[in-house]
């Protein structure tokens, strides 16, 4: 059985001063570091696929089955980790995506062949694909609300500190010419090995969601995590004893139990849920994801040529999107998550109709890499960060391993989807069309975002998944 804890003071904002913070943020950065591998990877990649496809003589399909692949495996890791996540755990289920992504760099190093990349590149996306779907949970239901937004907005700059740390070690490969065996895009992806191999080391260390131990029964290990989560003996018995006696308790559904409830909407589950999907969705239909993959491709147009040259716009293109992150990390549990994504709404779509407009009218230039770098740093401060704060916040326990699993395995579907028509889009209908069709898309998300987000600042799980607390989403029970 599980408890939603109504007024258990882990989930309480009125209660900061008796949560253990520092072992909290502890296990927050413990875990981000399979965030930042992802980054990584997005900025790695960038430069090492033209290299790749020069050695192995990759067309152009090949090349964006390469760089797709990933997202292929994310997305179907992710259905997975919605079931791993309830039946091992949070931190078990971070743990299998750690060790995952580190034999795909293993792989990916020591590959000879464009196939075994691409073996390589599948058991790096099992891992991203794991580690999005229980990311986020993680750290939701560890995480007091005062420190909520600031944690699983973190999460998301450890991403955007991988693309620049990746663009950095792709640009020290263009410009000493490092080789690991030969070939100095090998070198770039073994430079990931160890980020999940910190997580690896950490993992004995970090506390199991209390919430899951105590749907699987496992009541005294529960009491010991919420010993190092609270600060006071006393306060441990009391959260417990509110854990056994309230009248609130759930089983986590199973498969079968979600898409039961979502045809009969018996609780109001099926708004939410449609509501959490249309965004993860819409978060990757913007492009973002597909223009850092390709950045190359825009800073050409844009008149870079040399290798260390595009490495550098790339690494201006990272930093921009790293920045974007740091206000809604270190703001958005204060001031809300809606203004930042109001902001950042507005933003790319400002953006991106400059980018069509300079595209039509054949303008390129520093202008286009000002717009891109914009582009970026507005999707980071909310889009890109706050709606992986806001969805696990909108669905109960009951059902949040399973439905958090379906959204996010949608949102690695687009992206997939949308990194392997980039090329074969620009090639169809120019840069002028790739710019066109996902300022349409951004649109729809601010439509979205504008008139059924609601506010979750300030909020324990329990308080933003009771009826009254819904502020214009479906009712759910506690």
């Amino acid at each position: 059985m599980v408890v939603e804890e109504s007024s258990a003071l882990l989930s309480s904002p009125r209660s900061p001063g008796y949560v253990a913070e520092n072992y909290i943020w502890f296990s927050a950065v413990c875990i981000a570091f399979n965030a930042l591998s992802l980054g990584y990877d997005v900025g790695c990649m960038n430069g090492a696929i033209p290299l790749i496809a020069t050695e192995f003589s990759l067309t152009d399909s090949q090349q964006e089955a390469i760089d797709g692949c990933l997202s292929v495996f994310a997305a179907l890791g992710a259905l997975y980790g919605a079931y791993l996540a309830d039946a091992i755990g949070r931190r078990g289920c971070l743990v299998a995506s750690a060790a995952s992504y580190f034999l795909g760099c293993v792989l990916a190093t020591i590959a000879f062949s464009w196939e075994v990349i691409l073996i390589a590149r599948a058991s790096m996306g099992l891992g991203v694909g794991l580690s999005f779907c229980s990311g986020g949970l993680y750290l939701s239901e560890i995480s007091p609300p005062h420190l909520r937004g600031t944690l699983v907005s973190m999460y998301d700059g450890f991403i955007n500190l991988g693309i620049v740390l990746g663009s950095l070690v792709g640009y020290f490969a263009a410009t000493s010419e490092v080789e690991i065996l030969g070939s100095s895009w090998r070198f770039m992806m073994s430079f990931s090995a160890p980020f999940p191999g910190i997580v690896l080391c950490c993992s004995p260390f970090l506390p199991e969601s209390p919430r899951w131990l105590i749907a699987k029964g496992r009541n005294d290990e529960a009491r010991e995590t919420l010993s190092r989560l609270l600060i006071s003996p006393s306060i441990v018995e009391t959260a417990m004893r509110e854990f056994k006696t309230t009248e609130h308790t759930q089983t986590a559904a199973t498969w079968g139990e979600l898409f039961k409830e979502l045809r009969n909407d018996t609780h109001g589950l099926r708004r939410n849920l449609a509501l959490c999907i249309a965004l993860g969705f819409l978060q990757q239909a913007s492009g973002a994801e597909a223009l850092l993959y390709y950045c190359n491709n825009f800073l050409r147009e844009a008149g870079m040529e040399s290798t260390s040259s595009l490495a550098l716009g790339f690494v201006l293109v990272g930093a921009a999107k790293l920045l974007g992150n740091i206000a809604p990390m270190v703001y958005s549990d204060k001031y809300g998550r809606l203004p930042f994504i109001y902001v950042s709404s507005i933003g790319m779509l400002l953006v991106l109709l400059a980018l069509t407009i300079l595209t039509y009218i054949g303008t390129y230039g520093s202008a286009e890499v000002v717009l891109m770098c914009l582009f970026l740093f507005f999707f980071s401060i909310g889009t890109g960060t706050l709606l992986w704060v806001i969805i696990p916040e909108l669905l109960p326990f009951r059902w949040r391993g399973r439905a958090f699993g379906t959204v996010v395995f949608v949102n690695r579907a687009t992206s997939s989807a949308v990194t392997l028509s980039a090329l074969n889009i620009i090639k169809a209908a120019q840069v002028f069309g790739f710019f066109t069709l996902y300022l349409i898309l951004s649109f729809a998300s601010a439509v979205l975002s504008f008139t059924l987000l609601p506010e979750t600042a300030g909020k324990s799980l329990d308080e933003l998944t009771t009826p009254k607390n819904h502020a214009g989403c479906a009712t759910m029970p506690v």
